[in-house]
């Protein structure tokens, strides 16, 4: 957990956690970005969980996903 750290952007050094399983990283609204490549395989596999709530550009895999009650928004 990486709480209200400040933390901006997930490096790719990160990829050497190979225990990881959850990455929970609330409050920190300048993050921004994606996940390095081996924890985006892993991510895409289900092996890890990402929560970021407050960092509005931050997307584990690099999609921005907007979720309203009447819309869900992605890029094209």
């Amino acid at each position: 957990t990486l709480y209200d750290c400040g933390i901006t952007s997930i490096p790719d050094s990160f990829n050497g956690l190979v225990n990881l399983h959850d990455l929970d990283m609330p409050k920190n609204p300048e993050l921004t970005g994606h996940l390095p490549s081996v924890l985006l395989e892993r991510y895409n596999n289900y092996d890890l969980s990402v929560y970021a709530p407050e960092s509005n550009k931050f997307s584990p895999d690099g999609l921005p996903l907007v979720v309203t009650p009447t819309q869900i928004l992605a890029e094209a």
